[in-house]
């Protein structure tokens, strides 16, 4: 940068002149010192200004004393030399150079721009004369004649460095109708003055209000209204000159032309509108495409050669100019912009794609973004990250902001929610997400950016998941016009993001917001459980089991069955109903190899989600069996779950591996405690939900209580417990079904209970043995006893209970064996 400031009669002077190498050095620092005043006047005192952000070196277009045309020499007499140095036109005397002028802080445009504007009201010397023709402008300018006389190609790298400064110096003249809140909230976004925490306000704060601001010089205006008429035509064929071509240069020519735009969209919302229609009519079908950021490939490598990577920033500036003047769009806060920059495009009626869907489809790629976090300087990735942070709060902020009162999108957004939809739907939730959980080394300035970055990405992430009144999804599926195809799509995007999230995020944080945004639209928890996936040979690894341990979460803390019982509900096949309550991917066949495990974890991982199943499934028969195709869906989804579900005969197979009564007593504090206490729970709801299964079963419940009543005394209360109340349990079921086949039913049982009755020192096992006892003593002697007799059978049945002891208990259980026996052979001869 030059140190020296420059005055307004020598910049005149200079672009009036005939030497093209002047005009250019001229050009440069007028761009520079407007550029450094504009941050001075926004800035304050205590920030420094880093101006070593110039990617733009000469290098790129030939040094100027390398390039300056052959003259002829000329003999100079010696009056003429300037021995004192005075460098002025004549010896000893002294040329005024015009006003420099004064920065005022808080202000724009101050400092030089204003006193050029000053000069030259109608800035006819980069505009030109008002027809358009300027000698700055090629193919005609008569300073681009001048470059390109002869066959050297110095002249002509030099004639694309005028062009690029040109364009710069319309961006910066038009900087000047910019309202004054405007240009400095772009001083802020773009980090021109220091680098922080990305402090973005939203849209009502940071657009102009011509009402509340000082009003712009009507002359300002008119420059731009001159720039709109006679000059944004040829940047548009710049843009359609140059966006193929590579090069360095063509490169900087783009990302000049960008940033020219976006000051030209930043003085009103209507010069904003002529900007977004030129874009549509004048560029060409694929150019924005081409200039957007690109996704790279897979066997793209990292160059770290110096030329690549001057390429690399200089690539880096045009997409981050790409980027503002998407962000610029979004935040004029105007509903026609919005709609065309957001749009899909129409092949049909060939309506093309919008600037900001473009940049979401290119962008947001998990893989490209962290590639590109490779590529270049740390301080140009930094801006370009900004950038990126900026465009997703503009997003967020003008698409999605709700009304002041809460009920749901601004009456000032009129956008469809089918094309918020469109710009979002496919993979860029997915990465968005993927991004957000990214960790990338870095500079301290540069993982500042970053962080900020995938923090914005989390916050809109939160949004379009739980957010129903500004989820465009989420406002979709609330919509009674949305078709079912509509409204399937939508719930499909939604569980596949919930998905990848989990798969990245197991945590408790994550699973509670999961949790919440099933209970705020339970619609969606239904459509997850369709799609989620389930490892479909179960191991015991970690992937295995917090799969099992989330999806158990889910279950049990998910959405009440009674809010899913809309009309969708009663019209789903018993298939899509059961999704409800279980996810399709387990199977029967995958939750029994689980349970025939050898692992006690993925066991008891694998009992506790079949047991959250069965409670749900309870939950679910409560909320919808009090009307009549209640009570048939009901039964059909039982039928449905009963063979889903693992079968009985495995559940006791596993109590028998994980025995607690064998062996040591000890063990049974262990993890055979545990499981045997979530299989007494599982079968316990077996028997509640699927009565009919215990009709088939052949099994001795007698032998899950140990042979010994003092082992079985033995072992914690808490086990003791739960085994008698699953025992009560199935003989409840016994009794409800009219089945004589229970093996508790008889004196084998009656010894065992009473043992136990007589054993326990607790009085809560005392009361549940003996009522087992007293259950099992009655459906002995009823079938000995005559019908007229039954009526006194229980009081008398009570004292003997009450008065039996360890030593009377075998005598007691041989007579009611003889007497069974004798009624058998009764019975066989009648």
């Amino acid at each position: 940068m030059a140190t020296e400031k420059i005055g307004t009669l020598e910049f005149c002077s200079a672009l009036n002149g005939d030497d093209p190498i002047q005009a250019i050095t001229f050009l440069e620092r007028f761009v520079e010192t407007i550029r450094r005043e504009r941050v001075e006047a926004f800035s304050e005192e205590s920030h420094t200004i880093d101006d070593t952000d110039d990617d733009t070196d000469d290098d790129d277009f030939v040094e100027t004393s390398e390039s300056l045309p052959p003259r002829k020499k000329i003999k100079l007499d010696s009056w003429k030399l300037d021995t004192k140095s005075y460098n002025v036109p004549f010896v000893g005397t002294s040329t005024y150079k015009g006003s420099c002028g004064e920065v005022r802080r808080g202000e724009w445009p101050t400092g030089f721009l204003e006193a050029y504007l000053e000069q030259s009201p109608k800035a006819m010397e980069i505009l030109g004369n008002g027809t358009g023709e300027s000698p700055l402008l090629p193919p005609h300018g008569s300073l681009y004649k001048a470059l390109l006389t002869g066959k050297d190609t110095a002249g002509k790298n030099l004639s694309v460095k005028m062009h690029m400064l040109y364009i710069q110096a319309l961006e910066e003249i038009a900087t000047c109708a910019i309202p004054n809140a405007v240009a400095k909230q772009q001083v802020l976004k773009l980090g021109l003055n220091f680098c922080g925490n990305d402090n973005f306000l939203n849209s009502q704060q940071c657009t102009a209000n011509l009402e509340k601001q000082i009003q712009v010089k009507s002359s300002y205006h008119q420059l731009v209204s001159t720039i709109m008429k006679n000059i944004v035509s040829d940047l548009y064929t710049v843009l359609n000159n140059e966006f193929s071509n590579t090069g360095i240069q063509s490169q900087l020519i783009v990302e000049a032309v960008l940033t020219t735009l976006s000051q030209l969209s930043l003085t009103s919302v209507g010069a904003a509108r002529e900007v977004v229609r030129g874009l549509d009519s004048n560029v060409k079908d694929g150019v924005l495409g081409r200039i957007a950021p690109y996704k790279i490939k897979e066997k793209d490598n990292v160059i770290v050669e110096n030329k690549q990577l001057k390429r690399d920033n200089v690539e880096l500036m045009k997409f981050a100019a790409f980027l503002n003047l998407s962000s610029i769009f979004l935040e004029s806060d105007d509903t026609m912009i919005a709609s065309y920059v957001i749009s899909p495009g129409v092949k049909t009626t060939k309506t093309k794609p919008g600037i900001v869907y473009l940049t979401f489809r290119r962008v947001f790629d998990a893989n490209t973004f962290q590639k590109r976090t490779q590529r270049g300087s740390s301080r140009r990735r930094a801006k370009y990250h900004k950038s990126l942070h900026r465009l997703l709060f503009a997003v967020q902020d003008t698409l999605m902001s709700s009304d002041d009162h809460g009920k749901g999108m601004s009456s000032r957004h009129s956008i469809s929610i089918r094309s918020l939809i469109g710009m979002l739907h496919g993979d860029v939730l997915e990465n968005l997400i993927r991004i957000s959980h990214l960790v990338i080394a870095g500079d301290h300035s540069e993982n500042q950016s970053i962080i900020n970055f995938q923090n914005s990405c989390k916050l809109m992430i939160r949004t379009l998941l739980c957010d129903s009144e500004r989820s465009p999804f989420l406002r979709q599926l609330q919509s009674v016009s949305a078709s079912e195809s509509t409204m399937s799509s939508c719930k499909a995007q939604i569980s596949r993001c919930i998905q990848v999230l989990l798969s990245l995020s197991k945590n408790m944080e994550t699973r509670i917001f999961i949790l919440s945004c099933f209970n705020m639209n339970p619609s969606i928890f239904s459509s997850f459980f369709r799609i989620v996936s389930v490892p479909s040979e179960p191991t015991p690894s970690f992937s295995c089991l917090s799969m099992y341990s989330l999806i158990n979460f889910l279950i049990d803390k998910g959405p009440s069955t009674w809010s899913i019982t809309d009309d969708e509900f009663w019209k789903s096949s018993t298939e899509k109903a059961v999704m409800h309550i279980m996810p399709r991917a387990l199977t029967k066949n995958t939750l029994t190899k689980a349970l025939q495990s050898s692992n006690s974890l993925l066991v008891l991982e694998s009992l506790k989600l079949i047991g959250s199943v069965m409670k749900r499934l309870e939950f679910f028969i409560n909320d919808v069996n009090s009307s009549p195709r209640g009570k048939i869906m009901c039964t059909s989804i039982t039928d449905y779950l009963r063979k889903r579900l693992p079968d009985l005969q495995v559940l006791l197979s596993t109590r028998s591996r994980f025995d607690p009564f064998v062996g040591d007593a000890n063990k049974a504090q262990g993890i055979n405690f545990i499981v045997t206490m979530q299989v007494c729970e599982v079968i316990r709801r077996y028997i509640s939900m699927f009565k009919s299964v215990i009709m088939s079963l052949q099994f001795d419940w007698i032998k899950i209580l140990p042979e010994s009543a003092e082992l079985f005394c033995s072992v914690p209360l808490s086990l003791q417990n739960r085994v008698l109340r699953t025992l009560a349990s199935i003989y409840d079921c016994y009794e409800s079904l009219g089945s004589r086949s229970n093996t508790m039913a008889t004196p084998k049982g009656f010894g065992v209970f009473s043992s136990i009755m007589i054993q326990s020192c607790d009085s809560h096992i005392y009361g549940l043995s003996r009522n087992l006892a007293m259950k099992s003593i009655q459906s002995v002697m009823k079938n000995v006893q005559r019908d007229d007799s039954v009526q006194f059978l229980d009081e008398e049945l009570t004292l003997w209970i009450d008065v039996i002891d360890s030593d009377t208990i075998p005598t007691f259980c041989k007579l009611l064996e003889v007497s069974q026996a004798i009624t058998v052979q009764h019975a066989v001869i009648l």
